[in-house]
């Protein structure tokens, strides 16, 4: 009887432990994001180069920073338009938030970066956020924004949003 308690209570503790480090590996496997381009709130069509542009710009600096492949890695902005031409998704569009919910889904992303702007006087305005789709909930905490930028000169904040960003990824 003593032999089978200890050889229950030993194999309790070796599940113990084998569960603890399963959990420490998959913590240290990078988070999985995708960068979708940013929605255009103004609607004005001379200003929807910026979408792209800030999304490609964005995904270049976060790469280079420290933690890049080791905190989080992230998709080729290839890859995701490669996903918003197949799945016919218009950036325009008003269900274009909802859409890339499923988009990110389809990526296997574990976190998704998308923002918003709108140009007022020839000033943009821009918001990034990010969402852990493992709850659906976007980071309050690590939100990017530049505010006041003149059109021309909106991608020089992409460094300064980045360092907003990345404490979230």
């Amino acid at each position: 009887m003593k032999r089978s308690i200890s050889t229950l209570l030993t194999t309790l503790i070796l599940v113990a432990i084998g569960a603890t480090s399963g959990l420490q590996a998959q913590e240290s496997e990078p988070a999985v994001v995708a960068i979708f381009p940013f929605k255009n709130l103004h609607n004005a069509v001379e200003h929807n180069d910026l979408s792209w542009q800030y999304a490609d710009s964005l995904e270049a600096a976060l790469n280079a920073m420290e933690g890049a492949g080791t905190a989080y890695e992230i998709i080729p902005n290839i890859d995701v338009r490669d996903q918003l031409l197949a799945q016919n998704v218009d950036i325009s569009s008003p269900s274009y938030e909802t859409d890339v919910w499923n988009l990110a889904e389809l990526l296997e992303a574990d976190k998704m970066i998308w923002g918003t702007y709108f140009t007022k006087y020839g000033k943009v305005y821009l918001k990034v956020e990010i969402v852990d789709l493992s709850i659906n909930m976007p980071d309050t905490e690590n939100v990017g924004e530049s505010k006041g930028l003149k059109y021309e000169e909106a991608l020089a904040s992409v460094i300064s949003v980045a360092q907003m960003v990345v404490p979230g990824l």
